[in-house]
């Protein structure tokens, strides 16, 4: 009796040991197939994927373009009056740009500086309508060192009182200089959902940041080595939230540039002076889970090259700053 339990027992054991051992080898095998072959990581709470292209893309000014920026906007017809003016982008030498503009509405019929270009369509949506402007502006023959897409309900005002480098007859130049000198994947500013940028001194931090939380769309530039990595804009969602499609960009930048690639200057606030109806809602838990996900997935079929920023560098990381403060 006591042998017959023996062999009972060695023979269970026997097939414990097989089943540990299978599991371990088809554990083994998801991780290599699925992270290491893929070379995925994980970096926080964020999925980050890295190419297996071994020839990286190198992001860094390019001083031989003639145009530095090219401004896409999305407007009712024409480009807005508050954005005519040469402190702003309405005359090309100041800004050493081109501005290429969306009539949503109807046509533009006036008469337009050379350095500005109007189509219209009137069947876009917000990220559709960024998207048409994305084609439209691959097809130059003139290639630019930023694109900068603004809605046409923004301002640029200096985010300090009295700040000696930056007042609101600078702002735009400001803005493109830092672009200049920092050379970031994604460069943004400060951020005001209101018509006002509040009274405050400026703080003892560094006025540039990275952000890794979620930034707003509203005012965005994007180096031109980083937009296969971002764009197109992801569209599936349009007919529920408008906001869906910058999470995705959220996610692109998040992924592909590790956490470190959105750079903002804080000493200027993107001021929001106007609001209009469309579909908007806040994603859930659910649904940003989804999408960074789906983020993932997009970026593995892409396969880009790993892309390396050679920029300034910066140091202080914001994962999300107050709305319309200076600035934490």
């Amino acid at each position: 009796m006591y042998f017959r339990y023996l062999r009972q027992s060695t023979i269970l054991s026997a097939i414990f040991l097989t089943l540990v051992v299978m599991a371990l080898v088809n554990i083994i095998s998801f991780w290599q197939s699925d992270f290491s072959n893929n070379r995925r990581y994980l970096r926080g709470s964020n999925r980050t994927y890295l190419s297996e292209n071994s020839s990286p893309v190198f992001l860094n000014a390019d001083n031989k373009m003639s145009k530095k920026f090219l401004y896409l906007l999305q407007t009712e017809t024409c480009m807005p009056e508050h954005l005519k003016n040469a402190n702003a982008i309405g005359n090309s030498s100041s800004c050493n740009c081109d501005v290429l503009i969306l009539g949503y509405k109807s046509s533009c019929n006036e008469a337009s500086p050379e350095h500005v270009q109007h189509v219209h369509d009137p069947n876009t949506t917000w990220s559709t309508g960024r998207n048409l402007l994305y084609n439209i502006a691959m097809k130059r023959t003139t290639k630019y060192l930023y694109y900068i897409y603004l809605d046409d309900d923004i301002l640029l005002k200096p985010s300090w009182e009295n700040d000696r480098e930056v007042n609101s007859d600078n702002s735009w130049r400001f803005f493109e200089r830092f672009l200049l000198e920092y050379t970031p994947p994604v460069g943004i500013t400060g951020f005001c959902n209101a018509n006002f940028v509040p009274s405050c001194k400026r703080p003892d931090k560094p006025a540039v940041i990275r952000i890794q939380g979620l930034f707003d769309a509203a005012f965005n530039a994007f180096h031109v080595k980083a937009l296969p990595y971002l764009l197109p804009y992801i569209t599936k969602y349009e007919d529920i939230s408008w906001w869906y499609s910058q999470h995705y960009l959220h996610g692109f930048a998040t992924v592909n540039f590790k956490g470190e690639g959105v750079v903002s200057n804080e000493a200027i606030t993107a001021v929001n002076i106007k609001h209009r109806n469309y579909p908007r809602r806040d994603a859930n838990v659910e649904t940003l889970k989804f999408i960074m996900q789906d983020v993932v997935e997009i970026v593995k079929r892409k396969n880009l090259p790993e892309i390396v920023w050679r920029g300034k560098k910066v140091t202080r990381v914001v994962l999300k700053r107050r709305d319309c403060s200076c600035y934490l």
